[in-house]
């Protein structure tokens, strides 16, 4: 590329004729990006309505709301640019999955910075039979029995982690509750995935290494070594836990101990193991981040869970009942923020068509969003939870049909175990904050502010009626 702009500088610098050529070329590609960002470019032919300027391509990295706004302009189906890749974004949710389910010949799932590293990818960011051998491979790990051997040992991590969070508080006055959402969410996965503990020999080396693969990456360049090295010292790690449980010293209540003997050494599960832990554990502290947050800003609600809880008709396991609705609600608004699907051959989405090559974003938050699905949409409103159920098209938090995440319970679990905790045992409340951060990729998710700090203080034990372990 340097060599390049030196010769056309050059030859600029030396031939009137070649300044006018380069000129010429400037300006008409101006025009082109100029009329290429109008929204109606492209509708006579079949495309949706929609600018693909870069200007949009910006603003939806700025802005939480864009893709609501963009809506409200353009109706639920509309395109945009992120950066130089054309995109579809659908924001009626039961179109979308109606999309998902009749166009799947049309397309592939889209590319991730970290497939390179596993033979077919992770899981799930692979495709048709691939994607279903692998999900069966893993998935008797996060059955309810699983979950069932595992429970008091996730409610003593967050029981633990919040002590220390709430000690650091009392000392400083103020706590980042990030690192200790982090922590519960690590712990907790490694757990989960490979039975690995705090107090085991490999839990500091385990700790070295997803923290290196948690580095950004694009999927567009190679990972770096440090990334490759830190998969590879992972991968070992596997394979000698594997080999631990196979001679009956590891942790069968774990998604490695139970994937099938003939498969434990095959490249490709290794790889997503090593993966699925570090994914996991990277969006459980996101979404823990988002809860902490939520509770030190709800404290109406929880003074009125603590009330339920106290009274003298209290029903067995309220807290645990107020606090999964808690969570549901802060998945709602901070769960599954999209699904993107490559488009591998031209399809169609009702009166539009796709080109191949372009991406599909169906935009999960949006609908979530939607008046036609929730009351009062933007009021976070946990009661809502104790009278609807959330097996439904317009509530997707862990993805769609298919590809759905199969850690749900868990992640279900652990969150709610947090809640309980905080009604039961602390108050906390917000000392310090600040707006909502993201990445500079479309796909980065938003975050608490990185200034946010907590106040915690405890509270007295709870009643008989607090149902926290049940």
């Amino acid at each position: 590329a340097v060599l390049i702009a030196t010769i056309v500088w050059w030859a600029a610098h030396e031939r009137p004729v070649v300044r006018l050529a380069l000129l010429a070329m400037a300006a008409l590609a101006n025009m082109g990006a100029w009329r290429r960002a109008h929204p109606s470019w492209g509708v006579r032919r079949g495309l949706p309505p929609g600018s693909l300027g870069l200007g949009v391509s910006l603003d939806a990295l700025n802005d939480e709301a864009f893709y609501e706004n963009a809506a409200s302009l353009w109706g639920p189906v509309f395109k945009m640019s992120q950066f130089h890749r054309p995109v579809v974004c659908i924001t009626d949710l039961s179109r979308g999955m109606e999309f998902l389910a009749t166009q799947s010949h049309a397309l592939r799932q889209a590319d991730w910075g970290f497939n390179p590293l596993v033979p077919g990818g992770f899981v799930e960011f692979m495709n048709g039979a691939a994607h279903d051998r692998m999900r069966s491979t893993l998935a008797p790990g996060f059955s309810a029995v699983v979950l069932s051997a595992i429970r008091p040992d996730l409610h003593a991590i967050v029981h633990r982690v919040l002590g220390e969070m709430e000690a650091q508080s009392a000392r400083e006055g103020k706590v980042d509750p990030a690192p200790f959402m982090d922590r519960i969410a690590f712990e907790s996965v490694v757990l989960i995935v490979l039975g690995v503990t705090v107090a085991s020999p490999r839990f500091a080396a385990l700790q070295r290494d997803l923290g290196a693969l948690m580095t950004p990456i694009d999927s567009v360049v190679p990972p770096p070594r440090k990334v490759r090295d830190a998969f590879a010292s992972l991968a070992q790690q596997v394979r000698e836990l594997i080999d631990e449980d196979a001679r009956g010293h590891g942790a069968p209540s774990s998604v490695l101990g139970l994937v099938d003997q003939a498969r434990r050494h095959d490249p490709a599960v290794v790889g997503n193991l090593v993966l699925l832990t570090s994914n996991g554990r990277e969006i459980l502290a996101r979404f823990l981040l988002w809860t902490i947050h939520g509770i030190a800003r709800q404290g109406a609600w929880m003074s009125e869970c603590r009330a339920r809880a106290t009274s003298p008709d209290a029903p067995d396991g309220v807290i645990w009942t107020q606090a999964m609705a808690f969570v549901l609600e802060t998945l709602r608004l901070h769960g599954t923020l999209y699904v993107y699907r490559a488009v591998a051959s031209e399809c169609r989405l009702g009166e539009w068509r796709i080109p191949r090559g372009w991406l599909v974003r169906v935009c999960i938050r949006e609908g979530h969003l939607s008046s036609q699905q929730f009351a009062d949409p933007r009021t976070f409103d946990p009661r809502r939870w104790l009278v609807k159920t959330r097996d439904s098209s317009g509530f997707l938090p862990f993805g769609p049909p298919g590809h759905r995440c199969p850690g749900e319970p868990h992640v279900l679990e652990v969150a709610t175990a947090v809640v309980a905790a905080c009604v039961a045992g602390l108050d906390a409340r917000v000392v310090q904050d600040g707006p909502s951060v993201r990445g500079n990729r479309h796909w980065n998710f938003w975050q608490p502010s990185r200034s946010l700090r907590l106040q915690l203080s405890a509270r007295p034990a709870p009643g008989p009626a607090d149902g926290v372990s049940a």
